[in-house]
């Protein structure tokens, strides 16, 4: 069968089927289910398509850490809730997005002096690692701002926007206390990862235990005490949720991986831009909230739309040297 007559869902679980191939992620009950779908002549035809498909674009060819990506609709994974299913199928194989990391890196050796109140920040496209006043190292992504300050007999820092990873000295009776997004985090020798994206609160607890208080003087407060692999996300109506993580996952972004477990569209590209000159724009807010699933390197604007119009979920409206605008196929 030629791969212009496969059928559109049989094309994404193939790819959804090579992704997964690739990571390492394969467990022997998946392998198992694997071979038998390949056993279809279509199936096979479809996979073909796929590894041909990867070794046309430009994209990673040397890179063994593929990204995984699988379908998030109902259809297939009828686990997910409702909410999820936008559109259809997702299973969009990001095989061009992962070009080498656009971004300036740069690490701060020495500790920052400690002023009455400092502010340090990060660009568009940086990335930056340093050491605290008090021997705690954190590495700020790509538009973060912190301050900092002394209170209370240790050090206080202000998370004002951004995405950052902290590993916390352990310094009895002094711990670091953080303020962030109307939150306070109270930690002594730990490591976790603190997300303000989306105007969620989303903090991922990779080593130790910390605390989480909740700064609202309008409703009745809340509070967590979190252990190691924990994840706490407090969503914009302020319902807190704390579950386990993946933490190698949620970390990826400090290997040069972004990962997404049905992400919104909208929401990956807008991770995108923060990281490349050239901007997408996804003008349908269908196409904008349907989830998607996957691990990719930033800032390849133009391979996260070569694939989304491959695989049939976005089509270019326009573009230009700086902007590139999607909406839905016709």
């Amino acid at each position: 069968m030629s791969a212009a007559a496969l059928q559109p869902n049989t094309r994404r679980r193939a790819a959804d089927w090579f992704a997964l191939h690739r990571s390492g992620a394969m467990t022997p009950e998946a392998a198992a289910e694997f071979d038998a779908w390949l056993a279809e002549d279509d199936n096979r035809a479809a996979f073909a398509d796929v590894q041909a498909t990867w070794t046309l674009l430009d994209a990673a060819r040397d890179d063994p850490a593929m990204l995984a990506m699988r379908e998030a609709a109902e259809r297939a994974h009828p686990r997910v809730p409702r909410r999820w299913k936008i559109g259809g199928a997702i299973a969009a194989s990001l095989a061009a997005a992962v070009v080498a990391w656009p971004v300036a890196n740069s690490t701060v050796a020495a500790r920052l002096p400690l002023p009455s109140d400092r502010t340090v920040s990060t660009g568009a496209g940086q990335m930056t690692t340093m050491t605290l006043p008090d021997g705690s190292v954190v590495t700020m992504d790509a538009d973060t701002v912190l301050r900092m300050r002394e209170a209370g007999g240790g050090l206080q820092v202000t998370m004002d926007r951004g995405h950052a990873f902290f590993r916390v000295a352990d310094h009895a009776g002094r711990p670091l206390s953080l303020i962030a997004g109307g939150k306070k985090v109270t930690a002594t020798g730990t490591a976790f990862d603190l997300d303000l994206a989306n105007d969620c609160f989303d903090l991922v607890l990779v080593d130790g235990k910390l605390k989480v208080a909740d700064l609202a003087v309008f409703h009745r407060p809340q509070s967590a005490e979190l252990a190691q692999g924990s994840r706490l996300l407090v969503a914009t109506e302020g319902r807190w949720a704390v579950t386990r993580a993946n933490v190698d996952k949620e970390t990826g972004w400090l290997r040069g991986w972004r990962t997404y477990d049905r992400a919104p569209m909208g929401q990956i590209a807008a991770d995108l831009n923060r990281y490349s000159d050239k901007q997408v724009v996804i003008a349908d807010a269908g196409v904008a909230a349907t989830p998607m699933m996957g691990a990719f390197k930033p800032g390849d604007v133009d391979g996260f739309v070569r694939a989304a119009r491959y695989y049939g979920y976005a089509r270019v409206v326009s573009e230009t040297g700086d902007k590139v605008v999607l909406s839905a196929p016709q």
